[in-house]
């Protein structure tokens, strides 16, 4: 569940979204995630914006056997976007971030240090809908080396989206979005490829 409220004035738009997630593995509760993002986009020209956002999660597991990967995690970055054509309504958008989590349950790994980029295209696809797509690319380093495997574990995560933005009513628009996951470790028990499908309903008020 996402809600959020956004601003805009000539140049500048703020947005702050809260988020909370509810997981189940085989049938029992498993993890518990909040959220709060803020970001901040400023319109430099007709055809390019520049943003900064922020990013504090709150991750926990419930399970006894799992509650050691619990953590805080803050996250924050800049990024842009450059229309390249009108008349496609082509738009080309990337990011760079970086992130800090902390352990709360004494996650054998430590605490973790990380950084990614992000850069994606998006194009009309008829006069109400605009398609797109994404790719990021997410480097993480744990700062305690893990008795258990004998290993200093580091994961590379990569991110696929492609999703549709459409505009089906005045004010109103909905983004299905399907996004594949894959994570590589030096510990192998935390590999894992991961397909998610998500649909975004959007009011405007103006």
């Amino acid at each position: 569940l996402r809600i959020g409220v956004q601003h805009a004035s000539e140049r500048d738009t703020v947005r702050v979204l809260a988020g909370r997630g509810e997981y189940d593995l085989d049938g029992h509760h498993y993890r518990g995630t909040g959220n709060l993002n803020a970001e901040w986009r400023r319109v430099l020209d007709a055809r390019t914006q520049v943003a900064a956002f922020l990013q504090d999660s709150r991750i926990r597991y419930v399970q006894s056997a799992s509650r050691a990967n619990s953590s805080d995690l803050f996250l924050y970055g800049a990024g842009g976007a450059r229309n390249l054509d009108e008349a496609s309504r082509s738009v080309l958008f990337g990011s760079v971030f970086r992130g800090d989590e902390r352990a709360t349950d004494g996650r054998s790994d430590g605490d973790r240090r990380l950084w990614g980029v992000r850069a994606g295209w998006q194009r009309a696809l008829r006069a109400d809908a605009d398609w797109y797509a994404s790719a990021s690319l997410q480097k993480s380093t744990y700062e305690q080396f893990n008795p258990i495997f004998l290993e200093l574990r580091q994961d590379t995560q990569m991110d696929l989206a492609l999703g549709v933005n459409w505009q089906f009513a005045q004010s109103w628009s909905a983004r299905p979005q399907l996004t594949y996951t894959r994570n590589d470790s030096r510990i192998a028990l935390n590999d894992y490829g991961r397909y998610e499908f998500a649909v975004t309903l959007r009011r405007d008020f103006r």
